[in-house]
């Protein structure tokens, strides 16, 4: 109950708002054994029925609204930070430093090194020259930052 009564960080509503269109609680009729009813409440529920239904769709353009919105934040962040540099073979390049650091000022990059060889626009074979030893290993383009 707990997840879908608390509310989306995207939306800013809950997910049981978004499928039913109304708050999340347990009406106490809900809990009383159902009689037969007149058929002035079955008209009444009709009604009430047409007004879910309305309230439902209403919810979820907002719900499709909402997230239309995040989604080009989302894509406006992310054009910003993307870059479409394409590495040639020879230029010089650090890797990103995946190990466990040591300490939290340790370097996220390390390097410089040689590009050998490109598979593609986005894979790029890397000699890593270490302690005497040549090493070539295949990195993507989003592992690697070009050295200028």
């Amino acid at each position: 109950m707990a997840m879908r009564s608390t509310p989306h960080s995207t939306t800013r509503i809950t997910p049981h708002q978004a499928m039913t269109g109304r708050l999340m609680h347990v009406p106490g009729h809900c809990l009383l054994p159902l009689e037969e009813q007149p058929v002035l409440l079955q008209a009444a529920n009709v009604t009430w029925l047409r007004n879910y239904l309305a309230c439902v769709d209403q919810m979820q353009r907002f719900v499709a609204k909402q997230l239309g919105q995040k989604q080009r934040q989302i894509k406006k962040y992310f054009d910003t930070k993307v870059h479409e540099e394409e590495l040639q073979i020879g230029d010089r390049c650090m890797i990103q430093n995946y190990k466990h650091k040591r300490h939290t000022l340790e370097a996220d990059w390390y390097g410089p090194f040689l590009i050998v060889d490109k598979l593609s626009p986005a894979v790029y074979k890397v000699k890593i020259q270490e302690k005497g030893n040549d090493t070539l290993k295949w990195f993507h383009v989003n592992q690697i930052k070009t050295v200028k």
